[in-house]
């Protein structure tokens, strides 16, 4: 059987010790792909990784399984070889963090990756 993917976007403020400078950077949005068998493992899967990461979790837009998910491109080759990664690897995957400094904190400044 195949494992279920969740999808989520989310807000993060990186804390002390975060690959993220958090004095350099305010906070970051990503998307996230996380295998698990429901949305509470997934849940508890990504608050897991975030403190493991050294992130405060600050908003959510969603966490649902990925065939649910309205895809604003639904043929997005990125997605799609986010969510056979980590259905593959059964560990979570993490897209470019969109990040922005402590002067704006509407405005994307930058874009890191993380892994």
């Amino acid at each position: 059987m195949m494992v279920p993917v969740f999808v989520s976007v989310i807000e993060v403020r990186p804390l002390e010790g975060c690959e993220l400078d958090p004095v350099e950077f305010n906070g970051a949005c990503v998307r996230v792909y996380i295998p698990a068998a429901n949305e509470s493992k997934a849940h508890s899967s990504l608050d897991d990784a975030l403190r493991e990461h050294h992130f405060e979790l600050m908003g959510m837009d969603f966490l649902m399984q990925e065939n649910l998910v309205e895809w604003e491109n639904p043929h997005d080759a990125l997605a799609n070889e986010s969510i056979a990664g980590a259905r593959e690897s059964k560990g979570m995957v993490f897209s470019d963090f969109r990040a922005w400094g402590h002067d704006d904190p509407d405005a994307d400044q930058g874009i890191a990756s993380f892994s």
